[in-house]
């Protein structure tokens, strides 16, 4: 169940009730095998829920309460966005009721209401660094499995895409089904360099 995580054969339960002051629950591994209590290592976080909750709604609308989720902030971004909104619509009509943009910004929110998709605002970081330094913003670079780990813990099953993708087709039934997580990477050999500490794991969590 999308409520579960297994990491070396052991299942833990996740839920919001169990999370500390909004931290990934203890347990639970912020994808490195040193675990949260590692020297100079944070407790990956998860995003404030509530902003998140109307993605239920689209859920609860959908066939097998199954979602298509990307996000994006405004401008150029939110035009990619738009563009993989309409590839659905265009080529895979079925997954429009499910599909949902994760806005950063109103100007995001905007654009994508305008042509009738489903959005919901869960505001960026907008200190001086995220906005001078987009790419290099840990939060940003964090986002892809933040945002896997909340819908989680809110029990949704959703398919989570970069915005410069489009859809041709219904990807699911090319799914197994078979993990809580499952995550496309870049890395030549992802068995042992995805959870290393040695490489930022966040880089390399792709479409």
């Amino acid at each position: 169940a999308l409520g579960q995580l297994e990491i070396d054969g052991a299942t833990s339960e996740v839920s919001s009730s169990e999370s500390v002051e909004g931290f990934w629950p203890r347990g639970i591994l912020p994808f490195t095998p040193s675990g949260p209590e590692a020297p100079g290592m944070g407790r990956a976080r998860l995003f404030p829920l509530a902003p998140l909750q109307p993605l239920q709604e689209v859920a609860d609308r959908t066939e097998n309460r199954r979602l298509v989720v990307t996000w994006t902030t405004g401008g150029e971004f939110a035009k990619m966005a738009l563009n993989l909104a309409l590839s659905i619509r265009s080529h895979v009509p079925s997954l429009e009721a499910s599909f949902a943009v994760v806005c950063l910004d109103l100007d995001a929110q905007r654009m994508l209401r305008q042509h009738g998709f489903n959005t919901v605002l869960l505001a960026g970081p907008t200190d001086e660094d995220a906005e001078k330094n987009p790419w290099q913003n840990d939060d940003l670079w964090k986002f892809k499995y933040r945002l896997m780990a909340s819908l989680m813990v809110l029990g949704l099953s959703a398919l989570v895409l970069d915005t410069d993708v489009v859809l041709l087709a219904d990807p699911f039934p090319h799914l197994w089904g078979d993990a809580d997580l499952e995550v496309m990477t870049d890395l030549f050999f992802p068995a042992r360099q995805l959870l290393s500490i040695a490489i930022r794991p966040e880089d390399h969590f792709n479409t």
